[in-house]
């Protein structure tokens, strides 16, 4: 049994470069361009998850004497919804080709030569 103590950072980072290396898993270089680029998105993500969750409650909860109100607060919301969602799924795109995350497991089909 391992013991209990502490896992750094460093540690985790050593970690995963021996998975990485035993698994094969491709990595990609990420240049400074795309880590700055991922923490505005990451920024992003909150600010839209938290519109949609805003502006979903204020939809929600608004009376049937508000109706117009209650559309912008739809629409709002689901920009919000939608912006959350594909900031979310273009951060694990991110994180899986960085080596920061370990890939899904997929399919791969290989197709083989029949003579």
């Amino acid at each position: 049994v391992p013991s209990a103590r502490s896992v750094r950072r460093t540690h985790h980072r050593k970690g995963l470069e021996q998975r990485v290396a035993r698994c094969e898993i491709p990595r990609f270089e990420i240049n400074e361009r795309q880590k700055h680029m991922a923490k505005l998105i990451a920024i992003l993500n909150v600010i839209a998850w938290s519109g949609f969750w805003a502006f979903g409650y204020l939809a929600l909860s608004s009376g049937t004497n508000a109706s117009g109100q209650t559309v912008v607060a739809v629409l709002l919301a689901a920009l919000g919804g939608a912006a959350g969602l594909w900031a979310y799924f273009w951060l694990v795109r991110h994180s899986e080709a960085s080596g920061y995350a370990k890939p899904r497991n997929r399919a791969v089909i290989q197709e083989e030569e029949v003579a």
